[in-house]
C-alpha cells in the first residue's frame, strides 16, 4: 500500500528511502522501534542461485570466464544489485539518486519494504513486496552478509553499507507530506485487518 502511494505521488518506483520513512512511521505508531540502515543488496533467480552453489559461492563468480557467463545466460541465470559495488564492477548504474538501498532494522531483523524494485518476471526473479531476514553481530561489523533464499529459489543478499548521504535527500524528512497521510492510510488499513481477525 505504501509503495503504491509513494509511486503515485513521486512518479517513480525507485523509492527505498520514502518507503522506509513511511514504514518507520507506521511501526512507531504501534510502538515498534526501528531505525534506518543503509545496505547494498543483490538478488538472483533460482538458476543463478544454483550456479553460485555449484561453483562454491557467489564470490567465485568473479573468476568466471566470458564463455561461462554466456553459458549461464543461455541457461536463464540472472542477477542484479543496488550499491557501490555495481559501479566499481563497471556495470551501468542509475545516476539520479542515492547509490544504496535503505531498509529498516527492528531488533535483529532487517525489514525491506521496497525489494520489489529488483523484480524482473521476464527473468524469473520474483520477490515479495515485504521481505525480512535476521542479522547478527558479524553483519553489524561488516564481516558477513545476510542471505535469504525464498521458497521460489530466488536469493537476496544484504551487505552493510557505511553511507549516510541518504539523510540529505528530500525523501527523508519527519512530519511532512505526503508521508503523514500515507502513514494514516496504512495505520487505518492495518487496524481494519486486525478488527476482522477472530479473537
Amino acid at each position: 500500500m505504501a509503495r503504491d502511494q509513494i509511486q503515485r505521488v513521486l512518479g517513480q518506483s525507485n523509492a527505498c528511502i520514502p518507503t522506509s520513512r513511511v514504514l518507520q512511521s507506521v511501526l512507531g505508531y504501534f510502538g515498534i522501534e526501528s531505525y534506518a540502515v543503509p545496505t547494498e543488496v543483490s538478488a538472483c533467480n533460482k538458476v543463478q542461485a544454483e550456479i553460485f552453489a555449484s561453483i562454491g559461492g557467489r564470490e567465485q563468480a568473479a573468476n568466471a570466464t566470458p564463455e561461462q557467463r554466456k553459458d549461464w545466460a543461455r541457461k536463464g541465470a540472472w542477477a542484479t544489485a543496488i550499491g557501490p559495488g555495481v559501479e566499481t564492477a563497471g556495470l551501468p548504474v542509475r545516476n539520479d539518486g542515492w547509490n544504496g538501498h535503505l531498509v529498516l532494522r527492528v531488533e535483529d531483523i532487517l525489514l525491506d519494504g521496497s525489494i520489489v524494485m529488483l523484480n524482473d518476471s521476464s527473468r524469473d526473479l520474483i520477490l515479495p513486496e515485504l521481505l525480512w531476514t535476521s542479522v547478527d553481530a558479524e553483519w553489524d561489523a561488516g564481516t558477513q552478509y545476510a542471505c535469504l533464499t525464498l521458497p521460489n529459489g530466488c536469493e537476496v543478499v544484504y551487505g552493510k553499507l557505511d553511507d549516510d548521504t541518504w539523510r540529505d535527500t528530500p525523501y527523508w524528512k519527519a512530519d511532512t507530506e505526503p508521508y503523514k497521510s500515507m502513514q494514516a492510510k496504512m495505520v487505518e488499513a492495518i487496524l481494519a485487518i486486525v478488527k476482522q481477525q477472530p479473537m
